[in-house]
């Protein structure tokens, strides 16, 4: 294993026998042997269940991974085997480092101990030596913050309660390795963001990071790359926007657990941190040009739904480039198909970052919900805003939708179908730049 490696997974594999009766469990350790000992052929009374196969990847020092998969794709026995507390049925786990690991709930607790004996005996075991621990933790019961509750018996505790004293160990021993599996989301909103904060704050002083979550915008958020786990195999890996883009898009399509095509080469590009200009987006010479760039991720039942996707200014100028407070003004083309129905049809679009994450959404499915009932094959869509977002390259996806049930069926969905710039006269911070008003009251009263 290089020293460069955090975790180096090979060939790891996990199977186990599932027993129809526990009686069957008596027959397997006695018949076959006795069937070999009589010369006949031997009869296995379990079925095979392959949770893991041939599970390989590489963790670099300071990377955070990200992987997602479905309930039931093998991600937590994943994680489990390379914490240590499954052992893999083949293969081999390697880990350079100090492991910290926030898996099932509270796992490793005694709920008749308080908050303080728990942390106490977690940070033994994961190698603190009694005067860190006095040391530490202070810190621990400030950031698990449940006052009282820290010198309580667990059985008192909330579920949320459980994770604020199993993660405020984990994440403040300042491991080398940090594996979290979907534990922070029973926890409150505020705490969720101190958590993020927190994982950010060790990525970046150079822990390494295995991340499971199926919220997507963590994922993206959070992580460097991105592994795809399905039916027990590593279906996809790569640039975290690619992979996460594939799976959801998988996940839309309806796909089922363990159905393996390969992923469509054609309606895939990678965009690993790269510019806009370099992954399709603009340049100041094409900001006229109403080509489209190749799509990042393309799909549903209908494709070619959408002719031409293209932006303007409120003048009435085709570009790509705005400037603070300009209107843009985004023109979808369709050309719909005679058996979409009209009553449930709706169109959406959303302006992201490179990162992937969704800025600003539109629909016509929201608030005035113009009709299409009556429409032919050809329509125009257009959405306008006033500009709020901050000087950056985004992309623009857009999605003919179906609306018939809660979870829209797409016709059409297309990331990276255009990209637009935004140049600022002013330096501004964060994501957006929304007018703020700002009154300064010098006649303010004093109360008790």
């Amino acid at each position: 294993m290089s020293s460069k490696q955090a975790i180096s997974i090979e060939n790891v594999s996990k199977s186990y026998n599932i027993y129809a009766a526990p009686h069957d469990r008596l027959k397997q350790m006695v018949l076959p042997r006795l069937r070999q000992a009589l010369g006949l052929q031997s009869v296995n009374y379990f079925k095979a269940f392959q949770a893991l196969e041939s599970i390989s990847f590489e963790v670099a020092r300071g990377e955070a991974v990200g992987i997602v998969g479905r309930n039931g794709s093998g991600k937590s026995t994943l994680l489990q085997i390379i914490c240590g507390t499954l052992s893999p049925s083949t293969g081999q786990v390697v880990k350079n480092g100090r492991t910290a690991a926030l898996l099932e709930l509270g796992a490793g607790f005694n709920p008749e101990f308080t908050g303080r004996d728990n942390a106490a005996l977690n940070a033994a075991i994961l190698g603190l030596s009694p005067e860190e621990i006095e040391a530490l933790m202070p810190k621990i019961e400030a950031f698990a913050d449940v006052g009282e509750f820290f010198d309580r018996s667990m059985l008192t505790y909330s579920s949320g309660m459980y994770v604020r004293v199993a993660f405020a160990v984990q994440a403040l021993i300042e491991p080398e390795i940090l594996i979290v599996d979907e534990a922070l989301a029973v926890g409150d909103a505020e705490f969720q963001a101190k958590c993020y904060d927190h994982i950010r704050k060790l990525k970046a002083a150079g822990t390494s990071i295995l991340f499971v979550s199926h919220d997507i915008g963590a994922v993206r958020q959070l992580c460097d790359r991105a592994i795809w786990i399905d039916a027990g195999r590593v279906r996809m890996s790569g640039s975290i926007y690619t992979v996460t883009s594939e799976y959801t898009r998988r996940l839309f399509d309806g796909e089922k657990s363990g159905d393996l095509p390969a992923p469509d080469d054609n309606a895939l590009s990678v965009l690993d941190g790269s510019s806009a200009t370099s992954s399709g987006g603009c340049s100041e010479a094409d900001h006229d040009d109403d080509a489209s760039p190749a799509p990042l991720n393309h799909w549903g039942s209908h494709l070619g739904t959408v002719k031409r996707v293209y932006t303007s200014n409120g003048r009435g100028d085709r570009t790509r480039s705005f400037q603070d407070r300009d209107t843009i003004k985004i023109s979808i083309d369709l050309d719909l198909p005679d058996d979409i129905p009209r009553e449930t049809l709706a169109v959406a679009f959303s302006v992201k970052n490179l990162a992937g994450l969704d800025l600003i959404v539109g629909s016509t499915w929201n608030r005035d919900r113009p009709s299409f009932a009556g429409v032919g094959r050809n329509v125009t869509v257009h959405f306008s805003f006033e500009n709020v977002l901050n000087a950056n390259d985004y992309l623009i996806a857009v999605g003919v939708e179906d609306r018939f049930n809660p979870t829209p069926a797409y016709y059409e969905h297309i990331e990276g179908i255009a990209y637009i710039r935004i140049d600022m006269s002013d330096n501004h911070h964060g994501l957006v730049t929304p007018v703020i008003d700002t009154i300064l009251d010098l006649g303010f009263v004093r109360r008790r």
